[in-house]
């Protein structure tokens, strides 16, 4: 076994350790004084205190845990999945959908039809929506507003916020010369990313104020987004405006928003701009631009994947320096900012540096060798932050992308015809961002993977909206690929599943989208609704700290925010 793994239990082995050998079970241990006793189990549930090194070490190395998952841990989360599964096989195989269909075609019979399309006409329809709305606000803020007094400090949260704050104060893009100073190729998040936060944080000094406009500010720009696609497209888009928050706070890591990093603002630009490019090809280009250098350089790996398969399908050089010159808007723009007040000389400098920065990052892969690939692979996955991701977290970064590429392919003549070519695009820029990610990115930081989720999900719930599923298999498998994503209530995923289920497959002979997306917004309001209740204390939105009133850019600052 791993000795840093057995320390990291036990603690350091100790001078002129000899290893014990067990013959049988009448081998006793001595105690050790100095040693912290240590409860351990194995996957049986049986449990042992060791008492000193040489015990813990047996115990370890024979697979003994302080938090080990027991086969009663495995029981107790599968149960409920179990039974509700069995209520699901008994449901259908007693036809008891049959029954209940059977009593609506007689209600239906006595006139509750017309009746009901009286009381639901379209005043009162959108009322409802009205409340709907409202409440789901409510919930959203709770669970945002939770969120953002409870999460620890983080040291990007104040080079984010910190730089930010001071390019709009100044155009001075710093937060502190041990980040590199002024323009610092080391700061990732551009001022696209905190500009809630940075409006936040100049009216109240309060960080968890700062925090909640960050993500409001990010909700802001979706629903814009959402609003300029339903313009061009002349769609009805109530579904995707109503579900905009609940989408936002269904990603992994959804609270980087709250952080201030780059990832979420500037990939809720960069997907919109997909599903807007051929319709408003130029206003597409400049969003893809702005995404990259006012938000996230990693955006490139999307962008790449989804501009090198246009180039090859519509081979018209002719667009290609238009979308170039467009393109350069915000570059050339950035470029100026640096070229006057980078720390470290010109913007030819900035760029050197820049590439310089990538290339050794210890995330970026790009000093993996080809003999290693395999071996890097392997350690990156079982060395790196993927080894604290939880069943659910794996399933949506593993499979769910490759899901949902697989529901593009097999739709992708409708959604040509809708959004003009570019499910292959679309396609590849999922791609090479997941390919990126799993085969090349050394440190898994989950929040890496928003490079292809945030489209993933985005681009589920607007191609929910479109109605492009025509087949009754793809739209419950776009129905799953949501599901997973549930958080606080995992047994809801079963629910969602289950209702869907029964509506796609056995009320009509096609597809009622308009009680899809009622159970889907019914479901997930309930999980993000649900938490309101289990709170014991909401937590203090108005700490101040004092340090940081005046300059972020102080160490008194820093060292108060970090020690907070």
């Amino acid at each position: 076994m791993d000795q840093s793994f057995i320390e990291k239990i036990c603690g350091s082995f100790p001078p002129n350790f000899i290893e014990p050998i067990i013959t049988d079970n009448t081998y006793i241990f001595e105690n050790d004084p100095s040693f912290q006793p240590i409860n351990l189990y194995n996957f049986l549930g049986q449990g042992a205190t060791v008492n000193s090194f040489k015990e813990c070490f047996y115990y370890v190395s024979q697979g003994w845990e302080p938090d080990k998952t027991t086969f009663v841990d495995i029981g107790i989360q599968i149960l409920p999945f179990i039974v509700t599964s069995f209520l699901i096989y008994v449901f259908l195989k007693k036809n008891i959908y049959k029954l209940i269909i059977n009593k609506l075609k007689n209600i239906n019979k006595g006139g509750l039809r017309e009746k009901s399309y009286i009381f639901f006409n379209k005043k009162r329809i959108n009322n409802l929506l009205f409340i709907f709305f409202v409440l789901q606000t409510f919930f959203t803020f709770d669970v945002v507003r939770t969120k953002a007094v409870r999460l620890k400090p983080f040291i990007d949260e104040y080079i984010s916020l910190t730089s930010n704050v001071n390019f709009f104060r100044t155009l001075n893009f710093y937060a502190g010369d041990f980040i590199g100073g002024n323009y610092s190729v080391s700061l990732t998040s551009g001022p696209l990313s905190s500009i809630g936060a940075v409006i936040g944080w100049n009216i109240s000094n309060k960080l968890a104020i700062a925090r909640i406009s960050n993500f409001y500010w990010v909700y802001f720009l979706q629903i814009i987004l959402v609003l300029l696609i339903g313009k061009y497209y002349k769609k009805n888009i109530k579904f995707l405006l109503i579900t905009s928050n609940f989408i936002l706070l269904l990603f992994p890591w959804w609270f980087g928003s709250l952080y201030s990093i780059g990832e979420i603002a500037s990939l809720v630009l960069f997907t919109n701009a997909i599903f807007l490019f051929s319709k408003a090809r130029y206003i597409s280009i400049f969003l893809f631009s702005l995404s990259i250098i006012f938000g996230k350089l990693l955006n490139l790996v999307p962008f790449a994947g989804f501009y090198i398969v246009v180039l090859l399908s519509e081979k018209n050089f002719k667009k290609v320096f238009s979308d170039f010159v467009i393109f350069c808007i915000p570059l050339v723009s950035w470029l100026s900012l640096v070229n006057s007040r980078y720390v470290n000389g010109n913007f030819v400098q900035y760029l050197f540096d820049q590439f310089n920065f990538i290339v050794n990052h210890q995330s970026s892969g790009a000093e993996i060798k080809e003999e290693s690939l395999y071996v890097n692979v392997f350690d990156s996955v079982f060395a790196g932050e993927f080894v604290s991701w939880n069943i659910y977290d794996r399933i949506r970064l593993i499979i769910i992308p490759l899901v949902f590429i697989f529901l593009i392919y097999r739709n992708k003549e409708k959604i040509n015809n809708i959004f003009g070519n570019i499910s292959y695009p679309f396609i590849s820029s999922i791609f090479f961002s997941y390919s990126w990610f799993w085969l090349l990115n050394t440190t898994k930081w989950i929040r890496y993977s928003q490079h292809f989720i945030v489209l993933v999900l985005i681009g589920i719930f607007t191609l929910l909206t479109f109605k492009v599923f025509d087949k009754k298999f793809d739209l419950y498998l776009s129905i799953i690929v949501i599901a997973v994503f549930i958080e606080n209530f995992k047994l809801l995923i079963i629910v969602l599943c289950f209702i869907s289920f029964f509506i796609i497959y056995k009320t009509k002979s096609s597809a009622n989208y308009n009680l899809i997306y009622l159970t889907l917004s019914i479901i997930i309001f309930i999980d993000f609704a649900l938490p309101f209740y289990e709170k014991e204390t909401l937590g203090n939105v108005n700490n101040i700290i004092d340090e940081c009133k005046k300059d972020l850019t102080t160490i008194g600052c820093f060292d108060a925010y970090i020690n907070q």
